[in-house]
């Protein structure tokens, strides 16, 4: 089950759709980060974002700083998309993200 949920979570985070067969049309989620990537060229206020929007502001510093390193990390070669993809892949499988408060 826990491998299952990561894997969906990845396929909404990186394809911004899931769903295989008959299921892919009846079940699609687009996932629209357009907004999103306007705060993709400075990963502490990407990271903030994430964490207002997927966390409710529950995200430790720890976790913070991890994403905002990882983010830095990751080269900007596109519109921002694979920043924010990551980003929102890493905090929905996190396990701060699944911990219920």
């Amino acid at each position: 089950l826990i491998t299952s949920t990561t894997n969906r979570m990845r396929d909404f985070a990186f394809s911004r759709s899931a769903g295989m067969g008959e299921n892919a049309v009846r079940h699609q989620i687009i996932l629209d980060i357009g907004d999103v990537i306007l705060f993709a060229k400075d990963p502490p206020i990407l990271v903030g974002h994430l964490n207002t929007l997927l966390m409710g502001g529950t995200m430790s510093p720890q976790m913070q700083q991890i994403l905002v390193d990882h983010l830095t990390s990751t080269p900007l070669d596109d519109d921002g998309s694979q920043r924010v993809e990551e980003g929102i892949f890493l905090t929905v499988t996190s396990p701060e993200f699944v911990v219920q408060r």
